[in-house]
């Protein structure tokens, strides 16, 4: 069974909630953590066209356009907690909105990344909204 924890400090952290910048980028990184983006990436980001970004990671061209999260959802970074009742998902950080990149096509608001909202909305409706 998996669960997710929103706790206080995550939610609380300033006025707004917000308490990270994301950055959806279109490969694994081995790293679990905070990452210093101020000084290795955002440097290197510059707006070639009205909400169309270009930058590099690690010496590869990305292209990237900032999304923001739709309404009557928040976007969280959780963490993962294994134990024996099961895992939880503990949100340590909240966002608004996400830059995300492609490195071999523009990328899009309508992308598949989406997907997962038609499937949530669909678990989360009931017979009666339904009809």
């Amino acid at each position: 069974m998996s669960s997710v924890v929103v706790p206080r400090s995550a939610v609380e952290r300033n006025g707004e909630g917000v308490t990270c910048r994301v950055q959806h980028l279109p490969c694994r990184v081995e790293h679990r953590g905070p990452a210093n983006i101020d000084v290795y990436f955002t440097p290197l980001v510059c707006e070639t066209a009205p909400g169309v970004l270009e930058g590099q990671f690690r010496g590869h061209p990305l292209d990237g356009i900032t999304v923001e999260v739709p309404a009557g959802y928040e976007g969280i970074v959780a963490r993962e907690e294994k134990g024996t009742d099961g895992t939880t998902y503990v949100a340590t950080e909240r966002f608004r909105r996400f830059t995300t990149w492609n490195w071999d096509r523009q990328p899009s608001s309508a992308a598949p990344l989406w997907d997962w909202l038609d499937v949530a909305n669909v678990l989360h409706s009931t017979a009666e909204q339904d009809n």
